[in-house]
């Protein structure tokens, strides 16, 4: 949230941080053309466009505020160091997207099994670090809830049900514009915890794609 208060200072309003998302959540097209190595125009072109005309992307803008937009250009650099085996960068912009939101922990302990043989090394601090993350997170979280002294959204896991048939609306829109293409890839195993996540959850929101 801390860098969305500058602007917000000058212009308070909710309008602001309604402009900043959008523009965090396009910020990601400055970042591709360093981070595809390609000397083919038409490859670069293509990624630029599938990211602009990505629709889920549409439906978080379109829908309230949400400070988490940050992990995606975050992730993107986090790729770009660690693709370039740059350590001190890699964990800058590790550090960076585990701030975003708590439950990102998972993400990147599944993103150091999957990627170990890659780099073994990186791969072992990336683990270390999310898996050091994850507790520390949730103590201060529940630490600063005045309600329960829980993390805030421990409750939506508490009432779980699986019959809720607006989560595979969720995988259906999220892969149907990209032509279940990615399902093949191992990059879609990153995304694993944040199926789990909207599976486990009683909660409507995390299961809608809008």
């Amino acid at each position: 949230m801390l860098l969305f208060l500058p602007a917000y200072y000058f212009y308070p309003d909710p309008k602001t941080l309604l402009i900043q998302q959008s523009v965090i959540l396009f910020s990601p097209l400055l970042i591709f053309p360093i981070l595809f190595k390609t000397k083919y125009y038409f490859s670069k072109l293509s990624f630029l466009l599938l990211y602009a005309l990505y629709l889920p992307l549409y439906w978080i803008g379109i829908f309230d505020f949400h400070p988490e937009v940050l992990f995606i250009p975050f992730f993107f650099l986090f790729y770009y160091f660690y693709s370039n085996e740059n350590l001190i960068g890699t964990i800058i912009f590790l550090l960076l997207c585990l701030l975003t939101k708590e439950e990102i922990s998972f993400v990147f302990i599944v993103f150091s099994i999957i990627f170990f043989k890659r780099n073994n090394k990186f791969s072992k601090y990336i683990f270390i670090i999310a898996i050091a993350y994850l507790p520390l997170s949730l103590i201060v979280i529940s630490y600063f809830n005045p309600v329960n002294f829980s993390p805030i959204h421990f409750s939506r896991f508490m009432k779980f049900t699986n019959n809720d048939p607006i989560f595979y609306s969720l995988i259906f829109f999220l892969f149907i514009q990209l032509g279940f293409f990615p399902l093949v890839s191992r990059w879609s195993w990153v995304l694993l915890p944040y199926f789990g996540y909207s599976y486990l959850s009683s909660s409507t929101f995390n299961k809608t794609p809008l």
